[in-house]
């Protein structure tokens, strides 16, 4: 199993140059009071000492909570959810962290969005893995 120190290492040996949290709907963010994982994000980009941008991407619809939505659900949910209010993205190398992955939909709607962006090498990070139903 991997350390902390370790893992650390080898985030850093990526060549991450920002690392950025999946954005919440910001009516969500207001009720929740906050986003968890930006809080996840946040830590990560101290411990690595990579700098953390939360407004390269937004979500800009309200969707359906995920949990309740099958894979294809999931995919058509969150078409055109986000986008990048800067069309000029200076990264090449950037690290989405989320709290949860279940199906990918998110993470592959956000990279997509990325890659249009010219970003060329795109990771993630996630806090857990869930089971679609």
């Amino acid at each position: 199993m991997a350390t902390k120190k370790s893992l650390g290492k080898r985030l850093k040996r990526l060549g991450i140059e920002v690392i950025v949290p999946v954005p919440m709907y910001k009516d969500k963010e207001r009720k929740r009071g906050y986003n968890q994982a930006e809080v996840y994000a946040k830590a990560v980009s101290k411990a690595l000492d990579i700098p953390m941008d939360n407004g390269l991407i937004k979500r800009v619809r309200n969707t359906a909570p995920m949990k309740e939505l099958d894979a294809v659900r999931r995919r058509n949910n969150l078409k055109k959810a986000f986008i990048m209010p800067q069309n000029d993205v200076k990264f090449k190398c950037v690290l989405i962290i989320d709290d949860i992955y279940t199906t990918g939909s998110t993470i592959d709607e956000i990279a997509h969005e990325f890659q249009m962006a010219g970003v060329e090498k795109i990771y993630f990070l996630t806090l857990a893995i869930g089971q679609t139903t």
